[in-house]
């Protein structure tokens, strides 16, 4: 899957650009946006106000936020093999998971926090890309055994869903050799 959360630039309060954008017409209707022949407004003749220092308006409209999650989400539901593990442990719990990381990887953020350190946010979400389902059983499954008090839980899990790649291989082994010992 190749598409790409959409990622909006704001200009920095410092120097703001003053040069003359395109405004989109937030003014419409329903019927509106059915008819065909409806167009954004350009109001590029209107001189900027250097005073006025808010954010332009977003480039990419909710409604392209919302494909581009749409896509993630069908990408992260096809690889974790959803309809599977919501069968086995539930839809509460696996969505709690594939929202977590359907935040991280739709995130706009420069860092995401895992394990109390700043990641890249790009390596994050390559990383939750790549998760299967094994990972994300072996993350509901150690949920299962864990009898620790969880302070943060959503820091929690998002640290498991990132460590799994890494971590699953041997907690099966050490499990295997305790069974054995």
């Amino acid at each position: 899957m190749s598409s790409v959360c959409p990622m909006l630039d704001y200009p920095t309060l410092e120097e703001p650009m003053l040069e003359n954008r395109t405004q989109l017409n937030t003014n419409i209707s329903n019927k509106d946006l059915l008819s065909t022949d409806q167009s954004i407004t350009n109001q590029s003749n209107v001189p900027p106000d250097p005073q006025h220092r808010t954010h332009p308006p977003p480039q990419l409209n909710a409604i392209d936020m919302m494909d581009a999650m749409g896509e993630h989400l069908k990408a992260i539901h096809e690889n974790i093999e959803y309809a599977i593990l919501t069968d086995r442990y539930g839809i509460e719990r696996v969505d709690e998971l594939v929202q977590l990381m359907l935040d991280a990887v739709c995130s706009r953020s420069e860092f995401i926090r895992i394990d109390r350190a700043n990641y890249p946010t790009e390596a994050v979400k390559t990383r939750l890309l790549l998760l299967r389902f094994p990972h994300i059983e072996y993350v509901l499954d150690s949920m299962e055994r864990t009898t620790t008090k969880i302070i943060n839980i959503k820091s929690y899990l998002l640290t498991a869903l990132y460590n799994a790649p890494t971590t699953m291989d041997s907690y099966y082994r050490a499990a295997v050799n305790h069974d054995f010992s």
